[in-house]
């Protein structure tokens, strides 16, 4: 297993974080989207209520991001300690 790690295929962070971006950011998407009451409850029945909708939308879009890019450098980080 830990030759495994060592002689990856992904010798560069940014093809490994290419890679696997989209497996980790649209799950984290979809579970801040519809954990949200914002989206799920919403009665748009007035314009404060788009407005919410796309601030939350934008909110979810900018924290599930960050989350990926953090969870896919500290896994990186880990890997790639193990010699």
């Amino acid at each position: 297993m830990l030759n495994k790690t060592k002689d990856s295929k992904y010798h560069n962070f940014n093809n490994y974080y290419k890679k696997l971006f989209p497996f980790i950011f649209i799950p984290t998407l979809l579970i801040f989207l519809l954990s949200d009451s914002f989206i799920t409850n919403n009665p748009f029945e007035e314009l404060e209520d788009y407005g919410s909708f796309f601030f939350v939308i934008f909110f979810s879009l900018l924290m599930a991001t960050i989350v990926s890019s953090v969870l896919i450098s500290l896994i990186w980080t880990f890997t790639k300690k193990v010699h």
